[in-house]
């Protein structure tokens, strides 16, 4: 009796397809307003806006190798699909604080925004948006 064996090669990979409109209002303070460099923090809201059918979709294949001692594997079966995991809201709010140094037109800024439910809440599994970040910008006119 010739000696055999299975192997199983699965490859799977999580996608979004969505696009995101963040939209942010916040306040303001600034620190030492007549001094070359300022300090300033900022506390607010962002409202986040997905358009459309926004969905985390599982792209899977597996293909199975029956392997014969003494010979080259063949494969045996092969299956490959997508399957959508989770159906994301059209709307999500979080909080957010930033701490920033201004100097002439130039701001570098540290901001952390709470985080975000995206799954609708009918779904089984989750999908969270966290955020933390630094940021440069430049003022063109003043």
């Amino acid at each position: 009796l010739p000696i055999s064996y299975d192997s199983i090669y699965y490859s799977e990979t999580q996608r979004v397809s969505s696009s995101l409109l963040l939209t942010n209002l916040y306040v303001m303070y600034e620190f030492s307003q007549r001094e070359k460099v300022g300090f300033y923090v900022k506390a607010g809201v962002n409202e986040n806006f997905l358009p459309g059918n926004s969905t985390v979709t599982s792209d899977y294949s597996e293909t199975s190798y029956l392997h014969y001692l003494g010979y080259a594997p063949t494969p045996d079966t092969s299956t490959q699909g997508s399957v959508p995991l989770i159906h994301l809201s059209k709307h999500a709010a979080c909080f957010n604080v930033s701490a920033g140094i201004g100097f002439n037109r130039n701001r570098i800024e540290l901001t952390y925004c709470t985080p975000m439910q995206l799954s609708e809440s009918s779904s089984d599994l989750s999908f969270i948006l966290r955020s933390f970040g630094l940021s440069y910008s430049y003022t063109f006119l003043k």
